[in-house]
């Protein structure tokens, strides 16, 4: 156990945790500082806490607030520097990136547009967005270095406590594994190498998949439990859950449509300039 910490606590981790730390105040302080809730936070005092994020299949929300109480914007503000910080620490990690590859994953993370809307409008669940973010990291960090089983275990468990606090982040998640899968990829130069590749792929996949399939159930159940109809708006929880197999290879092709029609023309969120810069890219 103290190899592994002092593993993880190296200089380097030392490093990018404090310009993690940094940039964030940077980036939010402001919004940590203020002592006013944001209007869309302000709704929250409408609803007995937590009940709205079970309809959306985030059902361990209700726990923070039990545990937390009346956040502040303050309060939002430690713990999600101490979050966000944490899971820059296992990116770098996991991709065993040098102080300044990561010095530049702590900047990507903390300035990203998605904390930015987060703190600026949700402030009030802005830990447990924070939270779901490093769970979807420690689940990649400790499939990568725990031992055998065992990190299955866990990083299935973190997974399935990501989806019922975020369900989205599930995608930085998902980024990382095909990240490591490419490298070892690019690593690879005979069969041997190639079908290890490949049954790392595969035991990811199945990772997730389980996940994912522990997850679901216990959103149905503690949406009995708690009384509240699944979202059917949208993308909602109650939609997500009733997909079939056919729905979901439909929606492969169309998600290089939604693709094409939303980065490549020119729309209410494009300009010309952009769609030129995108196509570059």
């Amino acid at each position: 156990i103290s190899s592994r910490i002092i593993f993880f606590w190296d200089e380097k981790s030392k490093f990018v945790f404090l310009v993690s730390i940094v940039s964030m105040f940077i980036t939010h302080g402001f919004c940590f500082f203020n002592l006013m809730y944001t209007h869309d936070s302000l709704n929250f005092y409408n609803e007995t806490p937590g009940l709205g994020k079970i309809s959306l299949g985030r059902w361990l929300y209700p726990s923070f607030v039990y545990f937390r109480q009346t956040a502040t914007p303050w309060m939002m503000g430690v713990f999600s520097i101490l979050y966000v910080s944490l899971a820059v620490v296992l990116v770098t990690k996991i991709l065993n990136f040098k102080k300044y590859q990561g010095f530049c994953v702590s900047i990507l993370f903390t300035t990203s547009v998605s904390l930015i809307s987060l703190f600026g409008t949700y402030i009030f669940d802005g830990d447990a967005d924070c939270m779901a973010l490093l769970l979807a990291c420690f689940a990649v960090y400790a499939f990568l270095y725990y031992p055998r089983i065992v990190n299955v275990v866990i990083s299935i468990l973190s997974l399935v406590l990501c989806l019922s606090l975020y369900q989205a982040y599930i995608c930085v998640t998902l980024g990382l594994f095909i990240m490591i899968v490419i490298s070892k990829s690019n690593d690879t130069h005979d069969w041997k190498g190639i079908v290890t590749v490949f049954m790392f792929g595969i035991k990811v996949l199945v990772t997730v998949l389980l996940s994912v399939m522990i997850y679901i159930p216990l959103m149905n159940a503690m949406s009995k439990q708690y009384n509240v109809s699944l979202s059917m708006n949208y993308n909602g929880a109650g939609k997500l859950s009733s997909l079939t197999i056919d729905t979901v290879i439909g929606a492969i092709p169309k998600a290089y449509i939604y693709f094409k029609n939303y980065f490549l023309k020119i729309n209410g969120y494009n300009t010309a300039e952009m769609v030129k810069i995108y196509w570059i890219v």
